[in-house]
């Protein structure tokens, strides 16, 4: 049996239907054109849906005298004035030993769309608002490289990458009812300028920077390609319309008589004869109205420009003009002004630039394109189907694979993101411990339940016409809390020493927003945390209270002096020196006569260093602040704790901030 389409094309202005034989050589058998009676559509949007039903069922009858054939399904495409295109990439894993048939790269191609769906997702708040009406693809690739044909071959890895384009849901909807009015089914839907660029742009084009303009009565639908891909689509809310109604404020015009005087301005004829609203007649040369539009006829070339710019980044090679809003007079010449190009680079192309033949008499000129356009991407737009499901008893209107979409497809369609379907991790908390920030998590929130037909589902689970999605929501996490012992144990830990023979354990001293505490407290969210602790030997038995003057220092068995650090584990002891005090030992022969800190000071020892002084001194070896740091001069030279000390030597020895200058 012969494969046969029937399309539409519901315009602004018209309604043409055509049915197509989708043999080898695509031929067109039947058409019909009807123009609206009134303006029942505006800018692309039914306005009166009875009565652009009346029209289909006018067209579809007409075709049915013409062909015998009973019409149930059609191919329709749609223009919008809230047009939104997303990019979405997919790249399934594949049994190298099978090959790739064209119902796998389907599959693939599907699944991209459902990324652009997922990607729209995040820039928009209701992507339930919105339907995908067709998709094209950039490119296909086996094992992570670029193939121009994946049938046939073999690989690990099928990848496509996808520009899905999105209409509001109000737009596909009036059409859906319009057709159901008119006993017909939706078999697939498209978008005019991805129906166009079939026919007009072949494959073999695509490398070329390109851009279509499908120019109608209400909008202006702009497609771009290079790189051998349709690399965008952009579309602009004013096209033929706008000029007539500009012809009908200056001459003072019904919008009918308006839309005759426009069409009789591409004519032949040197003159227009018209009738304007309040019965008087005119008779206008054609150059005198075109000159009269041609500022609005600059407006409309100008906003398709700036549409092409914003798409395309620049101007493009070529513009390929079709719809029968692109016969306005000088529109073209103002395009190519405005986009830099030559005149010929802009060019109006109609029935004479395709192949497929048939009722030349009926569908001619370039408002032919789309509707043929329509027809032939039938076959490769199919896939996308319309099935009515339930997500949580609310009716969802859902495109799919032939019908059949998954859990996760139902979710994007009624505007679930599908990142929310675990519950919210609980709250967390920052605290600042000694100047650094920590961040405490809160628990994970727990998975949503997901049910089909009442049966246990995951993301993955088919849904098809007539199903019921359940979702039951997952719980919020816990949000953090922590307490000061637990929290300075991990940042600040206390030290386990061995001091003169006893077990002893060090605990920080903690400041929670400048006030002192400890133990089992709390602690709120964004606080500050000071926490301090020593870290010589020197501090360390100043904080435990216990004397060190004159007594020599041991650390682990090793000499050590008070800016020995430690650590947990040290073994610290304090000797009986074997420096004598000069109150104990007048009678030495042997001494070293010193200045410490611009006091004079004796000590009897033939061989002294500088850490002896620390002996003979009163000095806390605990910093005053934590950026303190210790400076120890002999004779205006930096010096070391086992610097010699020699006779008359001028020390000093004392703490100092890291910003003062000695």
């Amino acid at each position: 049996m012969r494969e046969k389409v029937f399309a539409l094309d519901i315009g602004t202005r018209t309604v043409v239907g055509l049915v197509l034989d989708l043999t080898e050589q695509p031929q067109v058998i039947a058409a019909e054109v009807a123009e609206h009676p009134n303006r029942s559509m505006l800018d692309g949007q039914i306005h009166d849906v009875p009565q652009v039903a009346d029209l289909v069922i006018k067209v579809k009858e007409a075709l049915e005298r013409k062909t015998g054939l009973q019409l149930k399904s059609v191919a329709v495409a749609a223009a919008g004035r809230a047009l939104k295109t997303a990019k979405g990439s997919t790249n399934k894993e594949h049994n190298p030993l099978e090959e790739i048939d064209e119902q796998m790269i389907l599959a693939a191609e599907i699944e991209a769309v459902q990324a652009a769906q997922s990607n729209l997702v995040e820039t928009e708040q209701r992507i339930s608002d919105y339907h995908c009406v067709g998709y094209s693809v950039v490119r296909h690739t086996l094992d992570n490289q670029p193939i121009s044909n994946l049938t046939g071959q073999y690989g690990n890895s099928i990848g496509v990458d996808i520009i899905a384009t999105f209409l509001p849901r109000v737009v596909v909807d009036s059409l859906v009812t319009a057709l159901k009015r008119a006993g017909l089914e939706l078999s697939s839907l498209t978008l005019e300028p991805i129906a166009a660029i079939n026919v007009i742009v072949p494959a073999n084009l695509r490398r070329l920077n390109l851009a279509l303009v499908d120019i109608g009565a209400g909008t202006s639908d702009i497609a771009i390609t290079k790189e051998d891909t349709v690399a965008g689509y952009a579309m602009v809310p004013s096209a033929g319309d706008k000029i007539t109604e500009v012809l009908c404020d200056i001459y003072l015009l019904d919008f009918d008589e308006g839309e005759k005087v426009k069409r009789q301005l591409s004519g032949e004829e040197k003159t227009v004869r018209f009738m304007d609203v309040v019965g008087m007649e005119h008779e206008v040369k054609v150059d005198e109205i075109i000159e009269a539009v041609q500022p609005a006829v600059t407006e409309l070339a100008n906003k398709i420009a700036d549409s092409i710019f914003q798409l395309n980044g620049k101007a493009p090679q070529a513009v390929i003009a079709i719809g029968g809003g692109s016969q306005t007079p000088l529109l073209t010449k103002a395009l190519a002004a405005k986009l830099s190009l030559p005149q010929q680079r802009v060019a109006v192309r109609g029935r004479e630039a395709l192949t497929i033949k048939g009722e030349e008499d009926i569908l001619f000129g370039p408002q032919a394109v789309t509707p043929i356009g329509i027809a032939v991407s039938w076959k490769h737009n199919r896939a996308l189907e319309f099935s009515s499901i339930k997500v949580n008893n609310r009716p969802v209107r859902l495109i799919s694979a032939n019908g059949h979409g998954t859990v996760a497809d139902a979710l994007l369609a009624a505007g679930i993101n599908i990142r929310l379907l675990y519950g919210k991790p609980g709250l967390g908390l920052s605290v600042t411990v000694n100047g650094k920030i920590h961040f405490i998590k809160g628990s994970l929130g727990t998975a949503a339940k997901l049910l089909v037909n009442g049966e246990v589902a995951t993301l993955e689970t088919s849904v098809q016409d007539g199903y019921q999605v359940k979702i039951v929501p997952g719980e919020k996490g816990k949000d953090a809390e922590t307490t000061m012992d637990v929290l300075i144990n991990e940042t600040c830990p206390s030290l386990h020493l061995i001091v003169n023979g006893e077990k002893r354990t060090i605990k920080p001293k903690v400041l929670l927003n400048g006030l002192a505490v400890q133990g089992d407290v709390k602690i709120p969210d964004m606080s500050e945390i000071k926490a301090k602790m020593p870290s010589n030997a020197g501090e360390t038995f100043h904080w435990l209270d216990v004397d060190s003057a004159g007594k020599d220092i041991y650390v682990n068995g090793t000499v050590g002096t008070i800016g020995s650090p430690i650590k947990s584990g040290d073994d610290l002891e304090l000797r009986n020196s074997s420096t004598v005090p000069p109150a104990q030992n007048a009678t030495s022969d042997v001494s070293t006569h010193l200045t410490v800190n611009q006091q004079p000071m004796e000590i009897r020892k033939p061989h002294a260093i500088l850490t002896d002084m620390f002996n003979y001194i009163d000095f806390n070896p605990s910093p005053p602040t934590s950026s303190s740091k210790l400076l120890m001069l002999v004779n205006g030279q930096k010096a070391q704790f086992t610097t010699v000390l020699k006779d008359e030597d001028d020390v000093v020895l004392r703490w100092q901030e890291e910003d003062e200058d000695y």
